[in-house]
């Protein structure tokens, strides 16, 4: 779908920054590099300390698309919530500093959720590495074969599958900028995609599914997901499991039970890294275990998970040790 020139911009695009100089001349070219040219490019400065808000300051001055914002340090949520504040555009797209997208990535989007009469467009993506090698894709008809419209409801389901992450993740996607009208990206949380996920996308009637992965995830050892555990990492991951299941309790009984069969394999699979950097864990990690197995009475097949589940109910620290095994054993 074509826009014309002179019109207001038809997308928001929202990129926080935060001390990424290495990555971020990459990230804004390929923005400036879209097929679609008919939006805003709202640069976040969160208080970077290295050359980056000099280089956001260098594109502002050679494309009038470019706004750029400096704030005091608040995280990549507050960031975010910065920019939709001051988006102008009907639609929103978020994209982090350390990525980059492909010229076709706002035009599939856009096209997508427009043509649908959508809420929401999203597209796979590609991991890539910090030399833009490719290492994987994780595409939509892996889920939804055949499949161009899907509801909120089908999308949270899809979340708690193989390589669900996809549903997760807010920068593979366009959203209707009234969306965040009344929700925000919580403050000073980590995880912040996984917090607002649940809560955005229950409500959501109709989602346009992009078949390409023109987004690039880039795989950085300083990046907030592959940073080292720490106790601010475990008790945020802690109260989103706990969180997301509370709010599917008295609303989907089988979303309760799949947020429910999560916790519980996180806690499995997180067992030893957890108490080895927090050995005053082992006790805690196992009392919460067993009651997410009380309170969990929904039927499910006999597998080899509901095997370890149980092992895992009488014993989390056998349970992990087994699974150890079986990972070096494959």
């Amino acid at each position: 779908m074509e826009e014309k020139e002179g019109d207001s911009p038809c997308i928001s695009v929202i990129v926080p920054v935060y001390n990424v100089e290495k990555y971020l001349n990459k990230c804004i070219d390929s923005i400036l590099s879209q097929k679609l040219s008919n939006y805003e490019l709202l640069l976040i400065d969160d208080g970077s300390t290295d050359s980056s808000s000099e280089i956001c300051k260098t594109f502002a001055l050679q494309d009038h698309r470019i706004k750029y914002f400096r704030k005091e340090n608040g995280g990549l949520s507050d960031a975010r919530n910065f920019g939709i504040e001051r988006a102008v555009a009907k639609y929103i797209v978020f994209i982090d500093s350390d990525d980059y997208i492909d010229s076709d990535y706002l035009a599939s989007l856009y096209t997508a959720i427009v043509n649908n009469d959508a809420d929401v467009a999203m597209c796979g993506f590609k991991f890539v590495n910090d030399k833009y090698d490719l290492i994987d894709r994780v595409a939509v008809s892996d889920f939804e074969e055949d499949k161009k419209v899907i509801s909120g409801k089908n999308l949270l389901r899809n979340v708690f599958k193989k390589n669900g992450y996809v549903f997760v993740v807010v920068w593979n996607k366009i959203y209707k900028r009234k969306l965040f009208d009344t929700i925000k990206f919580e403050k000073g949380r980590l995880y912040e995609d996984e917090y607002i996920n649940f809560k955005l996308f229950w409500n959501v009637q109709k989602i346009a599914l992009v078949d390409k992965q023109n987004y690039n995830y880039v795989q950085r050892n300083g990046s907030i997901i592959n940073s080292k555990i720490s106790k601010k990492k475990i008790i945020d991951i802690f109260e989103m499991y706990q969180r997301r299941m509370e709010f599917y309790k008295l609303k989907d009984d089988n979303l309760y039970h799949l947020a429910n069969v999560a916790y519980r394999k996180f806690l499995l699979g997180m067992y030893y890294d957890f108490v080895h950097t927090f050995p005053s864990l082992k006790k805690s990690m196992q009392i919460k275990y067993r009651k997410l197995k009380k309170i969990d009475s929904y039927a499910i097949k006999i597998d080899f998970w509901m095997l370890r589940d149980w092992l895992a109910y009488v014993s989390l620290p056998l349970a992990a040790c087994l699974r150890k095994i079986i990972i070096k054993l494959k």
